[in-house]
């Protein structure tokens, strides 16, 4: 049942929830108890005036009723039944779902995106495991002396009687053996508690603005309409950030403002909603710098359609500046340049379009999940930045956006 048509639905759980009967309210709107009990199965439309007063009488907005479930939770709940290959599950009725028991969806939402989330914690220690050179050096010092301990052991345990000679060596070897593996675990446990420290310690300003923008949704509404400053939306949505982060925070704002003047949101959403997010198909009708163009699409917020639009860039040495991607896609950790990623092929090959299809369970750093293994389209481009001179080289940054593919 399409989104907009469950208005009335909406409007029946409301009312239950706020203990009115239907003729009360029908009373309360100017209605016939008949007319409300045809809006409430769906069958007449609401709107305008009556709209207003049914939301005023149940004391909620009235985009509460016209619009429903908000889209985030709306693919939360899609990709909870994808993730699970749950064949039996009616995905249309999600919205329904969601308007009927919004706890009950904010539920599953809440634990789907966690089990994602844990998803790409798995996939990161996988990952740190396979590269990390004292992890694995470590733990495969431990796992060799380990071996060591337990043959020594398993041969003294023999009820045969060995000779002195023989008994005393294996016993010198048992005593070296557990020093060793004492020592490892010393160091292990010594190099896991600095990892923690480093981690409690807080972010780099970069991963501190990153984060807050990541929070903030990479959509700053105000800077659209021009009804807030730079400085203004600065302290709102970064105010919380260190000084340098805030450094970081203001160029990035200065650029968003500068990206917004080129290409306005109204039109942006036209474009998208004619033609799609896909760049290469926009970048027909656009008429602004590649680069622009990637980084207004991830200011756009999710639609019904289930658009979801992750981006990533990173300076000319491959260091990563912003990290945000759509949901269910694992990236590798941004120490880790991965040069089969299109972010870093773009480097390679400035000032060219690159568009690759990305399917997870085939990455060398994602786990092969099954509820991983939707499909990506990722489009990226690199560009110079700043002035270069005689004295000054050309600064590069790479750009790419993640856009996720729905499938049914």
């Amino acid at each position: 049942m399409a989104q907009q048509n469950l208005s009335g639905t909406r409007v029946r759980e409301r009312r239950v929830q706020k203990g009115l009967k239907q003729a009360e309210l029908a009373q309360a709107v100017g209605i016939s108890p008949s007319y409300l009990n045809l809006i409430e199965h769906n069958r007449r439309r609401i709107a305008g005036k009556l709209l207003v007063d049914i939301a005023q009488v149940l004391g909620i907005e009235p985009e509460l009723l016209s619009q429903g479930a908000d889209a985030r939770l709306l693919m939360d709940l899609r990709d909870a039944a994808a993730a699970m290959d749950t064949a039996s599950a009616n995905v249309q009725r999600a919205e329904e779902l969601a308007g009927k028991f919004p706890g009950w969806a904010r539920v599953i939402s809440g634990q789907h995106r966690k089990i994602d989330e844990l998803d790409r914690r798995v996939a990161g220690l996988m990952d740190r495991f396979a590269r990390d050179p004292f992890l694995f050096e470590t733990l495969h010092e431990i796992l060799s002396t380990v071996t060591g301990i337990r043959s020594a052991a398993s041969l003294l345990a023999e009820p045969d009687d060995l000779n002195e000679v023989w008994r005393k060596r294996f016993s010198d070897n048992l005593a070296s053996d557990s020093q060793r593996l004492s020592q490892a675990g010393t160091a292990l446990s010594k190099y896991l508690e600095q990892d923690i420290e480093k981690q409690a310690a807080g972010f780099s300003p970069q991963e501190e603005f990153n984060q807050a923008l990541v929070d903030h949704g990479f959509a700053f509404p105000e800077i659209e309409t021009g009804t807030h400053s730079v400085e203004t939306i600065l302290e709102d949505a970064f105010g919380r950030l260190s000084p340098s982060a805030k450094i970081i925070a203001l160029a990035y704002l200065k650029r968003y403002l500068e990206d917004a003047k080129k290409l306005p949101f109204e039109t942006l959403a036209n474009l998208v909603g004619n033609h799609g997010p896909s760049p290469a198909i926009l970048s027909k009708y656009a008429k602004v710098p590649s680069a622009t163009l990637l980084r207004r699409l991830v200011a756009l917020p999710l639609d019904s359609q289930g658009i979801d639009v992750g981006l990533v860039t990173c300076d000319g040495t491959g260091t990563t500046l912003i990290r945000g991607l759509p949901v269910g896609f694992i990236a590798p950790r941004p120490q880790s340049a991965c040069f089969d990623w299109p972010l870093y092929t773009a480097m390679r090959q400035p000032f060219t379009a690159i568009e690759r299809e990305i399917t997870l369970d085939v990455l060398p750093w994602a786990p092969q999940v099954p509820q991983q293994s939707r499909g990506f389209v990722a489009f990226a481009w690199c560009e110079t930045v700043g002035q270069a001179g005689f004295d000054t080289p050309a600064q590069y940054e790479s750009t790419m956006v993640v856009v996720r593919q729905r499938h049914g």
